[in-house]
Parts: structure tokens; sequence; C-alpha cells
């Protein structure tokens, strides 16, 4: 099952829940269910009903739950409170040696990925990432245009 939470407006209060238009579905018949929610007034990064749509959805007996919470800021660390696992998930060039240093959503991961990176920047993104995590948590490198890394990353979510 997937949880998708998008930002609310602030300015009229609505949100456009539309990650569950980019994702691939399964074949009718498979195990699978995408909830959307909007994160409303809440702060964290989650909405004020997601935890008890988590604990709906291992009612129902789904094996994993993967919660996408809004675009993330540094403070935005609640999701740590409704999951087992807290993947951070960056792009080349997201920031340098002292940003990856800074408290907040760094600290929570409990691991990586840099996405994209076939593209220009994600050695220089690893290496300065590995300089501010050390070594404790894994770094996995993905591109859906190569297809590399895929696997890695599930894996890593998986055990």
């Amino acid at each position: 099952a997937v949880v998708a939470v998008d930002p609310s407006s602030p300015v009229h209060g609505g949100a456009l829940l539309g990650d569950r238009l980019r994702m691939m579905w399964g074949e009718p018949g498979d195990n699978f269910f995408i909830r959307s929610l909007s994160s409303g007034k809440e702060y964290g990064g989650l909405g004020p009903h997601c935890a008890d749509v988590i604990r709906a959805l291992n009612g129902y007996g789904f094996d994993y739950i993967l919660v996408e919470s809004v675009g993330a800021g540094q403070s935005d660390v609640a999701i740590r409170d409704v999951v087992d696992k807290t993947l951070l998930v960056l792009m080349p060039e997201s920031g340098d040696s002292v940003q990856f240093s800074k408290a907040g959503i760094m600290e929570i991961a409990d691991m990586f990925i840099i996405n994209k990176c076939d593209l220009p920047g994600a050695d220089a993104t690893e290496g300065q990432l590995k300089s501010a995590v050390g070594t404790g948590r894994p770094i996995c490198r993905v591109s859906t245009v190569r297809s590399e890394g895929i696997e890695a990353a599930a894996d890593l979510l998986l055990n």
C-alpha cells in the first residue's frame, strides 16, 4: 500500500492529490492500494490523519506500507513516529556538506537514495553525503533512465 501526502495550499486550503497519477498500477487483482492525503494545516510533512490511515492499512493485512511525505524541509521529521524505516531521497546538487550536516531530516534517515544519479553532480553529492553522515547508514544510487540501482534500493528497504 502507498500513503501519499501532498501539501495543502496556504491560500485556499485545497490540495492537488496528484501522486497517484504518476504511479504505475499493477495488474487487476494485485494486492495494491494507494491513499492520497492532504497535509492540511499540519507541520512535519504528514497530514492529520496519516497515522490513522497507516493503522487501518496494517489492519487490512498489507505486508508493506510506503509513506511518502510532502516535499519535506529540514525540520519535517514527524514521519519518524509512524514508520519503521525512513528513506531520504536526494538528487545531485541538492545540497552540500554544510546542508547535509544540519539537524533534522538528515538525522532521522535510516538510509539515503541519490536519485537521478545519471545527472552531473551525483559523485559530488555522494561524497558530501558520506562525509556528513558517515558510513553507518547506507547510500544507494538510482537511475531509472539507466535502470540502475533499483533492485539495490528495494533490497535496502525490504531487509
